[in-house]
């Protein structure tokens, strides 16, 4: 039970990370939307890990990469 509730809270912040993204498609700042992107994606790789569901690791291992390269990217324009 314990692994559901933070499963879900892992897909809520990934819910807010791409409800902010679209949102602020016009922002020139999209730091909370990669953020949020990043926990939810940890939590929801390291929660599909411990539950042996292989396919759902990839995927949030990746969505949890590509989040980590686009905050990497974003640090670098702002500085």
């Amino acid at each position: 039970m314990l692994l559901q509730i933070i499963s879900i809270v892992g897909a809520i912040c990934l819910l807010i990370g791409y409800y902010l993204a679209g949102r602020d498609s016009n922002n020139a700042n999209p730091l909370n939307s990669i953020i949020f992107n990043i926990i939810g994606s940890a939590i929801l790789t390291i929660t599909a890990a411990l539950a042996l569901q292989y396919g759902f690791v990839i995927l949030e291992g990746v969505w949890c990469t590509i989040s980590i390269k686009n905050l990497v990217n974003h640090l670098r324009l702002i500085s």
